[in-house]
């Protein structure tokens, strides 16, 4: 575990695991998370198997307001182009030079303008139940649930539970990592994060991107419609829509193993030319 300090005075919480992936794999995790809700991937790719190559580093990180991180100072501090560039400096860091990226929900947001910034650094992306091109609208009943969840743990926990399919509520997993981090998250950032992701719009930044992208979509993920993720999909010229079966908006925590087979079946997938006309 290390902390980087960035040009502005954030504190950058990271962690690198080394010889765990297919390949050099950053993970950006979504709102009211942090990179703790990556644990069950890792330990799916830490078990043994037979003829596979784990050569690459994990790279996470807590994006501000987030686990370990600092917390943001203002709005302009939760705006995506803000948060990518902290994931880009990272890369800058470790003297990576190119990587890939897995971003889920909001993260997966993240994701995107991070390689919009600087498409060299990022060669594939996978997209988990993302936020889609233009952000999300949220409503007054929205907000003030956000404003209650930031004194009273019991109904954060109720929330983030709730978007969590076959969720245990009494698992320590839930309690001790998903809770806290939901509910350090949601006092730290307030209502800056839903106002960034309401002036969202990538639409027209997105055609220029060339990697392969696989879009996934839980099965029964009801937080975010699919029909998003689809548009998302055909808008990238190397985009792949795909449904995780089985899982709801959480496929890396409901289904880890279903998500790392499908996740490295594409790292490790030979390029292909997918580009639309």
């Amino acid at each position: 575990m290390s902390e980087l300090l960035l040009p502005d005075g954030f504190k950058l919480h990271f962690e690198v695991h080394r010889d765990v992936s297919p390949v050099d794999l950053v993970l950006i995790h979504g709102n009211l998370a942090s990179s703790r809700w990556w644990g069950p991937l890792i330990e799916t790719w830490r078990k043994h198997r037979p003829g596979t190559s784990r050569s690459g580093s994990l790279i996470l990180a807590d994006w501000r307001g987030c686990g370990r991180s600092s917390d943001p100072r203002g709005p302009a501090e939760l705006r995506m182009e803000t948060l990518a560039g902290d994931y880009l400096r990272l890369l800058d860091h470790l003297g990576i030079a190119q990587a890939d990226v897995v971003g889920h929900s909001t993260g997966g947001t993240i994701a995107l303008s991070a390689m919009c910034l600087e498409p060299a650094k990022v060669r594939k992306a996978v997209l988990l139940d993302s936020v889609g091109v233009v952000g999300v609208r949220f409503g007054d009943e929205m907000k003030a649930a956000f404003r209650a969840m930031a004194s009273d743990k019991a109904l954060t926990a109720t929330v983030i539970g709730s978007t969590i399919r076959g969720n245990d509520p009494q698992s320590a997993f839930f309690r001790e990592v998903i809770v806290e981090d939901a509910y350090r998250a949601v006092r730290a950032q307030g209502l800056w994060l839903l106002e960034a992701l309401e002036g969202l719009d990538l639409t027209r930044s997105l055609r220029s991107l060339r990697q392969q992208v696989l879009v996934l979509h839980g099965e029964f993920d009801t937080l975010l419609p699919k029909a998003e993720s689809r548009q998302l999909a055909s808008l990238l010229p190397n985009g792949r829509y795909l449904e995780l079966e089985g899982c709801g908006h959480c496929g890396n925590i409901e289904a880890p193993e279903t998500f790392a087979r499908v996740l490295e079946g594409f790292l490790l997938e030979k390029p292909a030319e997918l580009t639309r006309p």
